[in-house]
């Protein structure tokens, strides 16, 4: 049993390495992305969403199952050739979960979180069990990046669509040229 100088020099080392994950963002890269994570599985299979994911993520794979008192389940994917493990347990009556990611079968993070919002599935963080710092940061950054750049994408188009509207494919065949012309006073 370790003695109270070795047990404070660990409470010390745990809260430096829980601050590193704060600092480098850990948390937030996790939590952004968890939500997308669990879709990945049946994304992967649909050849329309397949082609819209990162390209560094080539496999993915999910066991769930669900009970009364909450969901318990696993995501596997494989990410820049790394096989990652998330696995998450959420508890219905007290708006609990937590989230574990493995990396090649070692634990590198591992997080409490408290349900804010039931219907936007929105968790904060109650504490950080478990944190190894590694190469797993930057790949979840890449996945993130992409995603993020994804959503840039979707965005500025429809900002574009706003701002240079045209009109849709369908609106092509000439009743619905006429309908047009019509409705907008320019068959006069």
């Amino acid at each position: 049993m370790p003695n109270e100088k070795e047990r404070n020099r660990i409470y010390a080392e745990v809260e430096k390495r829980r601050e590193r994950a704060r600092q480098l963002g850990v948390l937030e890269l996790i939590l952004d992305l968890y939500q997308d994570i669990r879709c990945y599985p049946s994304w992967i299979k649909d050849e329309q969403y397949r082609s819209e994911m990162y390209p560094l993520l080539t496999k993915a794979i999910e066991l769930e199952e669900e009970s009364e008192e909450g969901e318990k389940g696993k995501v596997t994917i494989v990410l820049k050739g790394k096989s990652y493990v998330f696995n998450y347990e959420e508890n219905y009556h007290d708006d609990k979960m937590s989230l574990e990611l493995y990396q090649e079968d070692k634990k590198v993070l591992a997080l409490s979180l408290t349900l804010d919002n039931m219907d936007k599935k929105e968790y904060s963080l109650s504490n950080i069990e478990a944190f190894r710092e590694g190469d797993w940061i930057k790949d979840f950054q890449g996945l993130a990046n992409f995603e993020k750049g994804k959503l840039e994408e979707g965005m500025q188009e429809i900002v574009d669509g706003i701002l240079n509207p045209t009109l849709p494919p369908l609106l092509h065949s000439p009743d619905d040229l006429d309908r047009l012309k019509k409705d907008f006073g320019l068959d006069e």
